[in-house]
């Protein structure tokens, strides 16, 4: 069984990473923010995942996080009879620990309708079998809180090291510790905007990516949300306005057929 691997990225599909471990190439699904700021880098970068190797009749596949706690989260999920690894992956790819919490403790289904493919009733259902785990799900978000999230503002700027700056390469989400909690609260703060996941989604990579090729990057929510939404906006005045010159043009082609 492998557990853990540390290599260069050597390409990516549409829903897996490929990593080059001394010359051996492993598939390794991921978190989807992971994958996109993976595919969006300009250089192959070193990074080191906790793998969950898992097995059924007819395959054998790998599912790799940043932090081991986001591992055994993942056992949580896949312990429960609804959840598969496809599931339980894009659950951890659209909620933050902090979500899940908040989902618990409010007895909360609809925070769980975030993810596709869980409607109204399977999200009731998952919210049970959260509430039946919440002593070791509450002690593993904690866990993680302490170790990797945000402690205070002193660890609001990353300063990337002499040879990361020297040499131009820019940082990736394993680099930052706490990436996935940062990423995936503006995640859900945009959804509940009412912009669609796969909007939120992608202005987060794009941003994050943007942020992590600057020399010392500020890499805070407030930071973060600030410019998905800046962006956000612009996308939505520039489709405004080629809407506008689209309907002007179809105008005056009506008047002078008329």
């Amino acid at each position: 069984m492998i557990a853990y691997l540390k290599g260069r990225v050597h390409g990516y599909t549409s829903d897996l990473l490929v990593l080059n471990v001394q010359g051996v190439g492993y598939g390794v699904h991921v978190r989807e923010d992971l994958l996109l700021s993976m595919s969006s880098s300009t250089s192959s970068q070193e990074i080191e995942l906790w793998i969950h190797t898992h097995m059924s009749q007819d395959s054998l596949k790998l599912f790799g996080f940043c932090y081991s706690e986001e591992k055994e989260l993942f056992h949580h999920l896949l312990s429960m009879p609804a959840v598969g690894p496809k599931l339980a992956m894009a659950i951890m790819s659209h909620l933050s620990f902090d979500d899940l919490v908040t989902s618990i403790r409010a007895s909360d289904s609809l925070t769980l309708t975030k993810v596709p493919g869980i409607g109204a009733k399977k999200g009731k259902t998952l919210l049970i079998e959260l509430m039946a785990k919440q002593e070791k799900i509450l002690a593993l978000a904690e866990s993680f809180r302490q170790n990797h999230a945000l402690t205070g503002p002193e660890t609001t700027i990353l300063q990337t090291n002499p040879s990361e700056a020297d040499d131009g390469t820019p940082l990736i989400a394993s680099q930052i510790p706490h990436y996935s909690q940062i990423t995936a609260d503006v995640r859900s703060a945009l959804v509940n905007l009412n912009y669609s996941t796969m909007e939120a989604t992608q202005t987060v990579s794009q941003v994050t990516n943007n942020i992590m090729k600057q020399h010392s990057p500020v890499f805070t929510f407030d930071h973060v949300f600030k410019q998905a939404i800046s962006k956000l906006q612009k996308s939505s005045i520039l489709y405004s306005a080629q809407s506008d010159l689209f309907n002007n043009s179809e105008s005056k082609k009506n008047s002078s057929h008329a």
